[in-house]
Formats: C-alpha cells, structure tokens, sequence
C-alpha cells in the first residue's frame, strides 16, 4: 500500500489548523480570588531575620514627598521625576511586594494610583494616555532618542513641577503624547519582588550556591 505524501503548503495548512485549534481551548481566568498566599517572609527565617524582613516591609509601604513635610506622606525624596510616591503603589497586587494594583485584581481592587499622582499637592502633570483607571499600572521606555539612536530607558511619567512642596522646580514632563502617536514608546507591568519576580532578580549564580 502506498502512501500519499502532503504537499508543503498541505502541511503547513494543517499545522496552523491543528494550532488554532489548539489555541482557541486555552482560557485564561486572570487573578485568582482569595487570600494572597504570598508577600509574606519564609517561616524558616530566625526573629532577627524576620525582624529585619518586617523593617524592610515598612519602608516599602512608605509614602514619600519631596521632604517629608507633607500630612500623610512622611517619606522624603520623591522626585525629581517619578512613578509613584511609595514602592507598593505600583508592587501592591496580591500583596505589598507585588505587581499592579487595578479594579480588576480581587485582593486589591482600586483605581490605579498614577491618576491621582499627577496632580497630587499642585502637581502640573497630565496624565498620559496610557494610564487608565483601571490599570495596570505602567513604566514607560522611549524605543529611541530624539537623535535616532537606542533608548530603551525607563522615563517617568510624572515630575514634581508645581507641587507645595517643590517651589521653583521646573522640570518638563516628557512628551509622552509625540513618543505615542510616533510608536516610540514601551511599557512594561511592575514585576513582583517576590515569587517569579524574586527568581528573575536574582543571579544564577546565587541560585546555583544556594541549591541546598
């Protein structure tokens, strides 16, 4: 009996068939509801090491302004150019330490933060296109310099022109609206500094000499 070879273009028909096919079954359900079940210091750490997990976690979760003079935001030296006023504004979701908060994350359901921030204590900033209020939160990188060549840095989105607490600064906010109607412009999700996002942190290395 003999048998029938597919032609090339058969072939390659029948593979993207059998992968749409594939593909079409996958369904992603998205954040997971219930307590965090992470963000918290491993239970085989001693007190002291817990103790100094527990220090790390506050300064964390503290919220900064330019000099620590403002009700509510005892940290101080946010800026020039910012993000975000605390490090669990953008690490919140499941838990401080995480990735974006966003109304659709069910540990952590809030408007995004960086609303708010732009015209946080008389801030003069407009809020990029980009930032919903739904989230995610964003950071953004400009693909390319004004001068053609590789950026691939991030830009903040905000600066603390016209804030109380920032008389006489005059630093510009960068032209997100040109870097978005020109494709120049990036983004990337905060990842997490614990879990996935504590392994991609850390070196091979240190993976590889702490394997016992």
């Amino acid at each position: 009996m003999k048998c029938r070879k597919l032609s090339p273009v058969a072939f390659c028909f029948a593979t993207v068939l059998l992968a749409s096919l594939d593909l079409s079954a996958q369904n992603d359900p998205g954040p997971r509801p219930g307590p965090a079940g992470a963000g918290s210091f491993y239970p085989t750490l001693n007190g002291n090491e817990q103790a100094l997990f527990n220090q790390a976690s506050q300064v964390l979760q503290e919220i900064d302004s330019v000099s620590g003079t403002i009700a509510g935001e005892p940290g101080s030296g946010l800026g020039p150019a910012f993000n975000g006023n605390s490090c669990t504004q953008c690490h919140a979701q499941p838990a401080p330490g995480g990735s974006s908060p966003g109304l659709n994350n069910p540990q952590n359901a809030i408007t995004n933060p960086q609303i708010a921030l732009a015209m946080l204590n008389g801030a003069t900033n407009t809020i990029p296109s980009f930032v919903t209020p739904n989230g995610p939160m964003l950071e953004a990188r400009f693909v390319k310099n004004a001068n053609g060549t590789p950026d691939g840095g991030v830009h903040d989105l905000y600066t603390i022109q016209g804030r109380s607490d920032a008389p006489g600064c005059t630093l510009a906010q960068p032209d997100f609206a040109t870097a978005v109607a020109q494709g120049n412009v990036i983004f990337r999700i905060p990842t997490p500094i614990f879990g996935l996002g504590l392994v991609e942190a850390t070196s091979d290395q240190a993976l590889i000499d702490n394997l016992n």
